[in-house]
């Protein structure tokens, strides 16, 4: 990558950066009406590496335990174009 060139990943994380952070039990849902590119999931990875959160659950679905964590890919997939729904779930185990 060129030296100077930020990634979409970092640049959502920038502009996350004063969001108001809480933990709890977050999950994102998103949905591509086209296949989803390689960039996205680079991106992906980048986030989840950098917050230390976000577990796959399914391929469009992930599950967080930090409101910044969804919020950051949520913001990733609208992004890249994908239908997306962020809730706030509780375990009933």
């Amino acid at each position: 990558m060129p030296r100077g060139k930020k990634t979409i990943a970092s640049e959502i994380l920038k502009d996350l950066e004063d969001y108001r952070d809480e933990e709890g039990n977050f999950l994102v849902l998103y949905d591509f009406t086209r296949r989803a590119t390689s960039t996205f999931y680079t991106n992906l990875k980048t986030i989840r590496n950098e917050l230390q959160d976000g577990v796959r659950i399914q391929k469009s679905a992930m599950n967080c335990k930090r409101l910044l964590t969804a919020q950051a890919i949520k913001k990733l997939a609208e992004h890249y174009k994908a239908n997306v729904l962020l809730f706030r779930i509780e375990s009933l185990e």
